[in-house]
């Protein structure tokens, strides 16, 4: 069960919209009086068309745990019953229809996961497929299609696009199945707010509509930015597919990897809304500000190499760098040895590259003394290891080169 104990956030849509967890809102003004008001219900839907959550999907649970931490109540809609048609949304083609038994089964595998990012005692889980299994449908085209637009539906830039590819009947129909989610949440559980991905604000907003036909109440919609990485990438997808968060099917080193291999553009943007910790833990605006981590980084080491006599600045080439001496002269080791900033050990609360260890008692450290031996080890391997070898092996895999640095800049 995730922690939730923090101190409730009195402006919790603003602390949204700093995180940047605010793309549209059907009405900013009335939802930010709705949260500040007192505790409110919402709800976050996930259908169980797989059977683990991936990393796309933690802006949503984030999202879910600020709102929960604030002091309003959630709800998780697995979406059991939506699951069996399949979201158009963002789709080119139908989804695969999955079996009753295997819906039921990603069912249960991901309210498991959503345990580990909110308090699910104070939250209500339940499954569509409560409610929407047993359905009778000239009821429900009575009772609630007449409520819905065809034009207006054929308007939405899912189904304008969908249009073009060819969209199933069967598929049509999943907005009046979301929306009226909405609508049974709101008559029993008094819920007046749906957060989702962008990619959901027609569904959202048809929720919206119904609630104030039906009920004659005002009920809100909130959708976040869908991730894009700097490299045109999907957040939660990589080369090898999607990034679950479930250790049987990527392995934690791997879903490590994903992470610090996401472009450096978009450190600051992820910090915002992939992080729990509050302004007084860290300073998330000024992180996020620091758009070229890596990149200054390299320039400290570079200064370092400088000052130490190993490289000296190109003339004329904006951040270009040369080797002071013959590359044969300069051993590995030695430039370890001289880079006392960036490559010194650091301790287990360090917030930046050059900070060192502030424990109260740095020998006891026991990070600490861990890097040094891993750092005394990388030293000793590379005794007697030069530049010119570097420059070897790099040619051997790359063709010939000029200046090794300019591999690093």
């Amino acid at each position: 069960m995730a922690d939730t104990s923090a101190p409730p956030t009195t402006d919790v849509f603003g602390l949204l919209e700093r995180r940047g967890f605010v793309q549209q809102c059907s009405n900013p003004e009335g939802l930010r009086q709705l949260l500040a008001a007192g505790p409110a219900t919402f709800y976050y839907g996930m259908d169980a068309t797989g059977q683990s959550l991936h990393a796309g999907n933690l802006v949503g649970l984030l999202a879910m745990r600020h709102l929960q931490e604030a002091g309003h109540r959630p709800i998780v809609l697995i979406g059991g019953g939506t699951a069996r048609i399949g979201d158009p949304s963002d789709k080119d083609e139908m989804r695969k229809l999955l079996s009753v038994e295997r819906v039921a089964a990603n069912a249960a595998a991901i309210t498991a996961q959503v345990g580990r990012f909110i308090d699910l005692d104070r939250t209500i889980v339940v499954d569509n497929a409560e409610w929407l299994a047993s359905l009778h449908y000239l009821d429900f085209l009575r009772d609630i299609g007449r409520h819905f637009s065809v034009n207006r539906m054929l308007g939405f830039e899912t189904y304008k696009r969908r249009l073009e590819t060819g969209l199933t009947f069967l598929e049509f129909n999943y907005l009046l199945l979301q929306a009226y989610d909405y609508l049974l949440l709101n008559q029993r559980e008094g819920c007046r707010l749906q957060i989702g991905g962008d990619d959901q604000w027609a569904n959202i907003l048809s929720g919206v509509d119904l609630v104030r036909r039906v009920e004659r109440v005002e009920a809100y919609a909130l959708t976040w930015p869908l991730i894009t990485l700097a490299d045109g990438s999907k957040m939660g997808k990589s080369a090898a597919g999607a990034m679950y968060l479930d250790a049987a099917l990527v392995p934690p080193y791997d879903f490590y990897q994903y992470w610090v291999n996401v472009p450096d553009t978009d450190v600051g943007m992820l910090v915002h809304d992939h992080v729990i910790v509050g302004p007084r833990d860290v300073r998330i605006r000024d992180i996020a500000q620091q758009q070229n981590i890596p990149r200054r980084f390299l320039e400290q080491i570079l200064n370092d190499l400088k000052s130490a006599g190993f490289v000296q600045s190109r003339r004329g080439v904006a951040g270009g760098y040369r080797l002071q001496r013959a590359p044969d002269e300069i051993s590995l080791a030695d430039i370890i040895r001289h880079l006392e900033g960036p490559l010194a050990p650091v301790g287990c609360v360090s917030v930046n590259y050059y900070q060192r260890c502030s424990c109260p008692d740095e020998a006891k450290c026991a990070i600490r003394s861990v890097m040094q031996e891993v750092r005394d080890a990388i030293v000793g391997a590379l005794e007697g290891v030069t530049v010119s070898h570097l420059c070897d092996r790099v040619r051997d895999l790359q063709g010939p080169m000029d200046n090794p640095l300019d591999y690093i800049i």
